[in-house]
């Protein structure tokens, strides 16, 4: 299968959804022993303030679960705490101020399970296979540890956050074995030095103990619903236009309920008939090409009644590299498709793609049937595809994964989402199967607007469904 050098891209949507839902990591390190002996964290140590029931302490969590054993910590002053399960994965995040941003994971998953490990080395393995993927600056020297009276493992490094000397990260990880669960800790910050990191670690693990503390009273905090603008940019490949002016010839908003576990893509056609602010009516792809991403948002929270809260934004440069950085994508077509144009050859069926191939499929919209021919078919393959790549990593890979995928992925998008968004959205898509990905688009038709091949819609039905992801 080939694919021209002039063709447009139409699969970056991969690299953007891949961005947040492939984001579940973060890491712990330790705390260096005075003369080189191992490091113990033992219930004794721990910090945990005697309270009465009168008393209950506002930063002391407790784990409610009916399957694993039960457990509490403090979360440290300040910080936002987030739970999934009654415990079976904690995230809480804080920041000291400037891009200094740090976050700390607990997940509890049963040994074998369809998405957890088989075995310890089987996760130590895996933590450390990164080195080939990202420009480390340090592996640290790992220890064998104690965690309230277990045994337990550490390891990490400290390396150049998206390839920038400047913008250094550290990444620690701390897992023991229990009754049939694993216990993972992960810690992640930027702009912070391991020392400073470790002992920030080891405050943490000083309070971490089995049973459930009825003087608990710290309560995980609401994440409700964040709306993010994917576009894809029709530049690239020495194109002109690019992230500054260039056309957005893919529009997508995820749609993402944090507290349900539900996300919904949904696909805005390109040519799409609407006001841009400050502008004529015109299609909606034209809104980045006039004002740029200030006024694609304006143009977007008109055209949807939703507030986007956060962006990503893509060209065609690099877009097969990354699918191959990922061992490629099995995706089910249910049409033979030959579409000179894009390159893309494949008779009905399933087929695993490399990185062109897949970028080929994604575009490819001659002569197409499904899901209303031409330019809708292409978006629908698209969004297949991101939903076919996310089911190829299960959630505790994408944890430990996650340093190496948030680097290699910034290097073909820009977004204003910081570190701390990033980590705080990773709880929520690791536990996010593809059947809880919803695909749909707005109705809309191809029709003549004037001199214009456009594309116009049902203003009601539109309504309608953007009203439905707006949880009110």
């Amino acid at each position: 299968m080939g694919i021209r050098k002039n063709a447009k891209m139409r699969f970056f949507i991969f690299l953007s959804i891949t961005l947040i839902i492939s984001l579940i990591s973060a890491s712990f390190g330790c705390k260096k022993a005075e003369e080189d002996t191992a490091i113990v964290i033992t219930e004794q140590t721990a910090t945990i303030p005697e309270t009465t029931k009168e008393q209950k302490d506002p930063d002391l969590y407790s784990s409610s679960s009916e399957d694993f054993k039960n457990y509490s910590f403090l979360c440290p002053q300040g910080w936002t705490l987030f739970e999934e399960e009654n415990g079976s994965r904690i995230i809480i995040n804080g920041s000291q101020g400037g891009a200094m941003t740090e976050s700390i994971m607990v997940t509890v998953e049963k040994e074998g399970s369809e998405n957890g490990f088989n075995s310890s080395d089987d996760i130590f393995e895996k933590h450390y296979r990164l080195k080939d993927k990202i420009d480390y600056i340090e592996l640290l020297e790992g220890h064998d540890i104690q965690i309230a009276g277990q045994s337990a493992q550490l390891s990490g490094y400290r390396y150049n956050f998206k390839e920038d000397e400047d913008f250094q990260a550290i990444d620690l990880l701390a897992y023991f074995q229990d009754e049939g669960y694993f216990y993972i800790f992960k810690y992640m910050a930027i702009q912070e030095g391991a020392e400073v990191a470790e002992e920030r670690f080891t405050d943490f693990l000083s309070s971490f103990k089995f049973e459930k503390d009825s003087n608990a009273a710290k309560e995980a905090d609401k994440k409700n619903i964040r709306n993010i603008l994917i576009l894809g940019d029709d530049s690239g490949l020495g194109r002109p236009g690019g992230r500054v002016n260039g056309r957005t010839d893919i529009i997508m908003i995820l749609s993402v309920n944090l507290d349900e576990y539900h996300a919904t893509i949904v696909t805005i056609p390109r040519d799409t008939w609407t006001a841009i602010p400050g502008y004529n009516d015109n299609k909606i792809n034209s809104a980045h090409a006039l004002g740029g991403m200030e006024l694609t948002i304006k143009t977007i929270e008109a055209f949807s009644g939703l507030d986007i809260h956060n962006y990503i934004i893509t060209d065609m440069d690099g877009l097969p590299q990354l699918v191959d950085y990922f061992g490629g994508v099995e995706v089910t077509v249910e049409e033979n498709i030959s579409d000179d144009f894009s390159g893309c050859y494949l008779d009905a069926g399933t087929h695993i793609l490399n990185g062109e191939e897949a970028l080929a499929l994604s575009r490819a919209r001659k002569g197409r049937s499904m899901y209303g021919g031409g330019a809708f078919a292409r978006e629908r393959e698209a969004a297949k595809i991101i939903k076919a790549l996310y089911e190829q990593n299960n959630a505790l890979e994408k944890l430990i994964k996650m340093p190496a995928i948030i680097n290699v992925m910034l290097k073909y998008t820009w977004t204003d989402f910081d570190f701390g968004d990033l980590i705080y959205l990773m709880a929520v898509f690791g536990r996010l199967d593809a059947d809880d990905i919803e695909i749909t688009t707005i109705p809309a038709w191809p029709q003549m607007v004037g001199s214009a091949s456009a594309v116009v819609y049902d203003e009601e039905a539109t309504r309608e469904l953007f009203e439905s992801l707006s949880g009110e």
